[in-house]
């Protein structure tokens, strides 16, 4: 193990296994306090509610694996929070719509172009 597995249940700690004696040795004595457990190890014993992972950026990897043994497990496809890079020039003459209105609609262009590069 090399603690590359580090994740912060956020919600839903209660549906989990207790720690095991591996995530005792292998994390900080703050990180169980903070929520912190070694997704390798940790098991989901109760399907009763929802449960938030955030994998921090510790744990990150070019590319993700997600590994389910003899369970099928939905998750949302689309992140909430999305990155889009807007790039806002100058107000000049020809164009005094003001700088909000021009962000706004500089930002609804490029959400749509992403929308249609994705279909």
């Amino acid at each position: 193990m090399w603690k590359k597995c580090k994740v912060i249940i956020e919600r839903g700690g209660e549906y989990l296994s207790p720690l095991t004696d591996s995530e005792m040795n292998l994390l900080s004595r703050e990180e169980p306090t903070k929520n912190y457990r070694l997704a390798c190890e940790a098991k989901i014993e109760k399907e009763d509610g929802p449960m938030h992972v955030r994998v921090p950026k510790s744990s990150l990897r070019t590319t993700r694996v997600i590994v389910v043994e003899e369970k099928d497990m939905e998750f949302e496809k689309e992140p909430i929070v999305r990155k889009y890079i807007l790039r806002v020039f100058k107000s000049t003459l020809e164009d005094i719509t003001a700088d909000f209105e021009r962000i706004k609609r500089d930002q609804k262009a490029v959400r749509n172009r992403c929308k249609r590069a994705s279909m």
